[in-house]
């Protein structure tokens, strides 16, 4: 089963931290020289006019005609910067400023890598259910070809020259990625799922069915590929699932039907018992929304009931509604009451790794507006 050992939101970060740190070393560089070269043109420039020494002021005579004249003879400089100073003053100023941005970038990173880590048990609560075989089992959840072509589209695809891939580390980090068309028939990477295996030098080994296919990628491409892969299978196995209540509802539609014909061809006989059946017949049929809606009720009620909601945070003021979570004692689901000033609220009902499995409209008088089922 496919796997990232660090999420791809802290991969991204670290690969931004080390262009950052290249940015910074080199801003750093051409504001030192930038400065240096301004102060040398600047003491090259000072020259001009000065008397050299290598021809010092002295007298020398010379006959003319008559009289014989004394000049005090000396050479000097004649320099010129073109400019040099200024240009080179503003290269060091400009450096220096993007030093400043380079330093504000860093702290974001920074702040990055700390949600990374607080997010680093929803990845691997994530990868456990994917490579838990017997929960894969119990909920019908299959790893389609599509979602897995899908999720290579991370490392690579048809219209990009280059792909995310290397044939090392080094490779990895100095950006010397292979060409698409050099992998994308290769058997090692293709036709199953992979994984990622984090090498000292951030890179990510790349694997499949446990074993090394040669290559590596980043942090960032890893990240991407298992979350179009947990997305893909999500969706999948909610499209099952719908369909299945969608037949369900066909089936009782259907059943409902057949009863009320059974009905109307009984009463034929008799049109006072016809008539009075009509009605009957008409207060018994159940809309098919109605019906879907009742069902994710008692699923809800349900979901209550087993799970014995507690506090966990809150209540807390977020921009115009209070926010309440709410735990589950027995599986760890988790509640999520979002109450509007208007009195109404939205409630989320999602699985311990924070993937939604009902979320419930209530009006301000409390009466439900909707609900809408992500899993049966």
């Amino acid at each position: 089963m496919a796997s990232v050992s660090v999420s791809g939101v802290e991969g991204t970060a670290s690969e931004i931290q080390g262009v950052n740190d290249i940015l910074k070393n080199t801003a750093t560089n051409t504001s030192t020289n930038g400065d240096r070269i301004a102060k040398l043109a600047t003491e090259f420039a000072s020259y001009n006019n000065q008397i050299t020494a290598e021809n010092p002021p002295h007298y020398e005579q010379v006959a003319e005609g008559d009289s014989i004249c004394t000049y005090n003879v000396y050479d000097t400089w004649v320099t010129t910067t073109g400019g040099l100073e200024s240009r080179a003053s503003s290269l060091a100023s400009k450096a220096e400023e993007i030093n400043s941005v380079v330093d504000k970038i860093s702290s974001k990173v920074a702040d990055v890598q700390t949600i990374a880590v607080a997010i680093q048990g929803y990845i691997d609560s994530i990868q456990d259910i994917l490579s838990n075989s017997d929960i894969m089992a119990k909920h019908n959840i299959n790893v389609s070809s599509g979602v897995i072509a899908s999720a290579f589209l991370a490392l690579g695809r048809d219209g990009v020259t280059k792909a995310n891939i290397a044939t090392s580390g080094t490779d990895i980090n100095s950006r010397n990625f292979l060409d698409y068309d050099s992998i994308k028939d290769d058997e090692k990477l293709s036709g199953g799922l992979l994984s990622f295996e984090k090498q000292e030098d951030g890179s990510y080994l790349i694997k499949k069915d446990g074993e090394s296919t040669g290559y590596y990628t980043t942090g960032l491409a890893a990240g991407l590929y298992m979350k179009t892969l947990v997305t893909g299978v999500s969706k999948e196995t909610i499209a099952k699932e719908q369909a299945k209540i969608k037949n369900s509802v066909e089936t009782m539609k259907n059943t409902q039907h057949k009863k009320d014909s059974s009905v109307t061809s009984k009463n034929e006989t008799s049109p006072t018992t016809k008539a009075d059946n009509k009605t009957s017949s008409e207060s018994d049929t159940i809309d098919g929304d109605d019906m879907v809606q009742k069902y994710h009720e008692q699923s809800i009620e349900k979901l209550e009931q087993e799970e014995q909601y507690k506090l966990e945070s809150g209540p807390a003021n977020i921009g115009e509604t209070i926010l309440e979570t709410y735990k589950g004692e027995k599986n760890g689901t988790l509640k999520i009451i979002n109450t509007y000033d208007n009195g109404s609220k939205v409630i989320d009902y999602r699985d311990k790794t924070g993937n939604k499995l009902y979320t419930k409209k209530l009006n301000s008088d409390g009466t439900i507006e909707s609900i809408k089922s992500y899993n049966s």
